[in-house]
């Protein structure tokens, strides 16, 4: 079986798989320290306007592979492993019933095409099952959103996660300070102020409270 994974034409297949596992990897430790990594990765990721006319192979992108409305890094993974798993199966397929070992480049440009097919529709699914996580919203849209801290605390040198609820939608968010002196703890009630440089920065609400009662 090793040697099977380890043959140069599928050393591609197999390197997909491998990412998956370490993506998965990185995700669960990301959530020990305080943070997810597919939070963080939604964060920095450009916000692009797909509903230009001037852009119809972004928009036709967008839509088959849902931007937007599904973490990035689903995404990624949904992807490769469909990319892996059926490049395997072909060879083996292949290798079972006609003892021929194909190209790698054939084989990987039709997995590829059915992957991305199967990415697409599993996608799909995963809205129609669960839409309240995966409903578009732009990026500016949160802020004002109230929410709650849930995973780890948040200073000016590390972002914490954040749940925010908006028009009765539940969004994932990683979020700082607005303010040096404020710390974000795990529990707490924040409302998002303002977004910079793709970076969320929330407030405690009871200090927005403090500050309208001052005024």
């Amino acid at each position: 079986m090793i040697d099977f994974l380890l043959m140069d034409e599928n050393i591609l297949f197999t390197t997909s798989l491998g990412i998956v596992g370490a993506l998965s990897v990185l995700e669960c430790l990301s959530f020990f320290c305080g943070f997810l990594l597919s939070g963080a990765l939604d964060g920095i990721m450009p916000e692009y306007d797909l509903s230009m006319p001037e852009n119809p192979i972004m928009i036709k992108l967008a839509s088959t592979f849902c931007f937007g409305r599904v973490p990035f890094l689903i995404i990624l993974i949904v992807f490769l492993t469909f990319f892996g798993s059926i490049g395997l199966f072909i060879q083996q397929y292949s290798m079972y019933n006609y003892d021929v070992i194909l190209p790698q480049t054939k084989n990987a440009t039709a997995s590829f095409i059915v992957a991305c097919i199967l990415t697409s529709c599993f996608l799909r699914l995963i809205i129609k099952i669960i839409p309240s996580c995966c409903d578009s919203v732009s990026q500016s849209d949160l802020i004002g959103g109230i929410g709650t801290i849930i995973t780890g605390h948040a200073s000016q040198n590390e972002a914490a996660q954040a749940k925010i609820i908006l028009n009765g939608k539940t969004y994932y968010i990683m979020v700082k300070p607005d303010t040096p002196s404020n710390t974000l703890q795990m529990g707490a009630k924040i409302i998002v102020s303002r977004l910079e440089n793709s970076h969320y920065y929330a407030a405690p609400i009871g200090s927005i409270d403090k500050q309208a009662q001052t005024v």
